[in-house]
C-alpha cells in the first residue's frame, strides 16, 4: 500500500524543557494524528544526558 512519512522534527518540548528548538512542540504530528494518521515509535525520542538547565530550555553541552 501507499504510505506518507511526515518529517516534522522532534516533539522534544512535550517533556517541558528540552535541547530541541523552542518550536519543536509536536503540533504538526498531533494535527496529523487528530486527522486520522497513524503515529508510531514515539517512545524513541533521544534524551541527551549532558545538558545545562536554563530558564527557558536546556543547553546542549559537548561531551568531548
Amino acid at each position: 500500500g501507499d504510505a506518507v512519512i511526515l518529517a516534522t522534527g522532534g516533539p522534544g518540548l512535550v517533556y517541558g524543557r528540552s535541547t530541541n528548538s523552542m518550536v519543536c512542540t509536536g503540533t504538526a504530528v498531533t494535527s496529523a494524528y487528530l486527522q486520522g494518521a497513524k503515529y508510531g515509535n514515539g517512545e524513541f525520542i533521544q534524551i541527551h544526558p549532558s545538558a545545562i538547565p536554563g530558564r527557558d530550555k536546556l543547553r546542549l553541552m559537548s561531551e568531548s
